[in-house]
């Protein structure tokens, strides 16, 4: 791998947007997007202090070595709910989460059970696989029954239940917790069936962009776009028309894999989705929208004002939109839509598949 795209990989997997890394390095944001192109390179100084930021060593960000690029540390108490996720400890390497029988396992074969781990476990949270996940110590029952929510992680060995389920969750009558779709777990079966955290994983709230924000990305990027604002916010395709050719809009969607969630942004022409069809198409096992809760945390914006720049998830494009020569979408604020390039929308975002 070359040095080049590892600077980009490592920043993704550490969670951080390019305008973010920019702040941290004191730069503009044109400047990490020549460094990660390979147009500019970095001085020795700036190396050192983005390995460091980035938690790599400057060997893995020269393409030295192979080293995984960011390891965070987990819970031993979460490594029910990891079952077949690769998790590091210094004294013993790379091993599998075996949830079934409580034990690490190692590519040799052996295996040690969690209560036997004295030391820091590890993990890597790359931004597909691991887009949503509940992190630190899970709460105890008195913790969370009073709470207005809990992050709820399944203990299961089924990994698509797991995504089916995982997700926000209500206290309801210091019995059960119930989510929006009716899914319940109850309080008897707590830590059996079940843990409940306060935060999850790229909880993104802290990283929307403001109007101001996002047209000096668009601009330091060089995009060709134009923000256009509005009195009230569009609701009906008739509000739309008013200010740009609602055949050329592009609504995004975050929806909920087996895998994390990503964002769809499609054409409005393919009119009503059969979202379970187009999943099957891209090879998703789940495919469905998210729930409120779970996209307005991963994304930091309000349903309907899900952005098509800047939502901080990995991202399913509709190769239609390629044929406008401007689309229109969100900015994550109600009162402002997006018109810009369909190629500067998938420049900017983190595309994993063409559809």
């Amino acid at each position: 791998m070359e040095p080049l795209n590892r600077i980009a990989q490592a920043r993704k997997d550490a969670g951080l947007t390019a305008t973010k890394l920019a702040e941290m390095l004191n730069v503009d944001v044109t400047t990490i997007s020549n460094w990660e192109s390979g147009r500019r390179q970095l001085t020795l100084e700036r190396l050192i202090r983005m390995a460091d930021i980035l938690g790599v060593s400057v060997a893995y960000l020269l393409g030295l070595n192979e080293q995984a690029p960011y390891l965070a540390p987990v819970e031993k108490s979460m490594l029910p709910v990891l079952h077949r996720m690769p998790v590091w400890t210094k004294s013993y390497g790379w091993s599998l989460v075996n949830a079934i029988e409580g034990t690490l396992v190692f590519a040799d074969k052996n295996s040690v059970f969690y209560d036997a781990i004295q030391e820091p476990v590890y993990l890597i949270p790359p931004s597909f696989a691991l887009s949503m996940r509940g992190i630190g110590t899970p709460l105890g029952l008195d913790d969370f029954s009073v709470k207005d929510k809990v992050w709820v992680e399944p203990i299961t060995t089924d990994n698509v239940l797991a995504a089916e389920l995982r997700g926000w969750y209500r206290p309801r009558d210091r019995r059960l917790v119930e989510n929006e779709y009716g899914n319940r777990f109850y309080f008897d079966t707590y830590g059996a069936k079940w843990l409940a955290y306060k935060r999850c994983l790229n909880n993104a709230n802290d990283k929307q962009l403001s109007i101001e924000e996002l047209e000096k990305l668009l601009e330091q990027t060089h995009c060709d776009f134009e923000i256009i604002e509005h009195s009230e916010p569009i609701i009906q395709t008739r509000d739309a028309a008013k200010y740009f050719d609602t055949t050329k809009a592009a609504p995004v969607f975050v929806m909920k894999t087996e895998y994390g969630l990503v964002a769809l942004i499609v054409s409005a022409n393919r009119g009503r989705l059969d979202f379970r069809k187009l999943g099957h198409s891209m090879g998703f096992t789940v495919f469905k929208m998210a729930d409120k809760d779970q996209a307005e945390t991963a994304t930091g914006y309000l349903i309907g004002a899900i952005p098509l720049i800047g939502h901080n998830l990995p991202c399913l494009f509709d190769s239609t939109l390629l044929d406008f020569d401007y689309i229109y979408g969100g900015t994550g604020d109600e009162l402002h839509t997006l018109k810009i390039l369909p190629a500067d929308v998938i420049r900017l975002n983190e595309v994993i598949h063409q559809f």
